[in-house]
């Protein structure tokens, strides 16, 4: 494989690969940095993360966003954790988050030796794929970590994992989060206008460049969000990741939450009535399997025990959070209808209320909001009642 321009990786001397605090250095810096070998060209080099319990996340949206992160001293607010997510390897451009780049085979059914020789192959011999990874790859120095370096790198990681293209191969479940992370880089940028306005031409141009070799590269939170939606259903049907009903449960929350990010609100509520229906029916089927064990002459270890009441109080918390949501989502919606009708209404002038009634609901206003505002006349009954 052939080195692109690099920014070699600072290295400190005297260091052997392992876990280096800069606590000498900067008793300040909110990073351990690690010596690490890429997993797939064995050039070692910087790689950083935070040191632990230094920050707390807080305000976490409906798609697991975190909106707020506290920090144990105030002096570190500068750096923000997301921009962190991604290791990269500044030779061969390979890029993956952090916990998967250190340990890329902790899973039994990662697909990681799949990768890297669809990598190493394609890098080398497609002159596409080779433009597209040298273009992410150049100017990435974490000492200056910033959103669009941020936005590079995730891009990088989601165009290695499409390498491969059989889905059966493919981590969809990696990929779908990935693109999830991506969407929230692309919503931060559009809520800070100081910052957005200045990356805006550059980031513009790089999408522009991106598509002539990757027509379908997500350059927009909505366009991410929906690719993340794509990817986590089809993780949701192949992952060997999502293996029991909590984690399948737990999946469907997390893409009724994104429905919910890009105002589908139906498709969200259909989820979350699907998730109501699978917890309860295995919250019902663990129930009767601890109360068979319990009649049972020969009861179930302790072990097994405790992890089935763990899986039903986790059942609990979804099926309540899921509630929560539909309750949330139905109240929203009543009150757009509500000021749909009224805009409507205005337009209508003096009509009778049963004319109103019906034209409030041929314009797809839900009936009971339709009788809020044009209600029926009740019918009168002859006779002493």
């Amino acid at each position: 494989m052939t080195p692109p321009a690099k920014k070699t990786a600072a290295k400190r001397q005297g260091a052997d690969i392992g876990e280096i605090a800069l606590e000498e250095e900067s008793p300040k810096n909110p990073f351990y940095l690690r010596q690490l070998k890429c997993p797939v060209c064995g050039t070692t080099s910087e790689q950083r993360w935070f040191k632990a319990k230094i920050y707390s996340e807080q305000n976490i949206d409906v798609d697991k966003h975190v909106q707020d992160f506290v920090w144990t001293e105030k002096v570190f607010k500068k750096y923000y954790p997301p921009l962190y997510y991604m290791w990269h390897c500044y030779n061969c451009h390979y890029t993956d988050s952090y916990v998967d780049f250190e340990n890329p085979l902790k899973d039994s059914f990662s697909n990681f030796r799949i990768i890297k020789n669809a990598f190493i192959d394609q890098y080398q011999d497609d002159p596409r794929v080779e433009k597209i990874i040298d273009k992410l790859g150049e100017n990435i120095d974490y000492d200056k970590m910033n959103y669009y370096q941020a936005i590079k790198l995730h891009l990088l990681a989601i165009f290695i994992q499409e390498i491969l293209k059989d889905n059966e191969e493919r981590d969809s479940l990696k990929i779908g989060r990935y693109y999830l992370r991506l969407g929230w880089l692309y919503r931060e940028l559009g809520q800070k206008e100081e910052i957005s306005n200045k990356i805006k031409s550059t980031l513009d141009k790089l999408i522009k460049f991106l598509k002539k070799g990757w027509p379908e590269v997500a350059g927009d939170e909505q366009s991410a969000l929906k690719k993340a939606i794509e990817m986590l259903n089809q993780a949701f049907k192949t992952s060997h990741a999502v293996k029991s009903v909590v984690a399948e449960v737990d999946l469907l929350m997390l893409v009724a939450g994104i429905y919910i990010k890009l105002k589908e609100t139906e498709e969200a509520l259909k989820i979350l009535s699907s998730v109501l229906g699978r917890a309860q029916k295995t919250k019902h089927r663990l129930t009767q399997k601890i109360r068979g064990s319990e009649k049972s002459k020969v009861p179930m270890p302790g072990e097994e025990l405790r992890r089935l009441e763990i899986q039903m109080k986790r059942l609990d918390s979804l099926m309540s959070k899921a509630r929560d949501i539909i309750s949330d989502l139905k109240t929203d919606r009543m009150k757009e209808e509500r000021e749909k009708a009224k805009e409507i209404i205005k337009t209508l002038g003096e009509l009778p209320t049963q004319e109103i009634r019906e034209i409030l609901l041929k314009e797809g206003i839900d009936r009971r909001i339709a009788l809020e505002f044009a209600p029926e006349t009740k019918k009168k009954f002859l006779g002493l009642f």
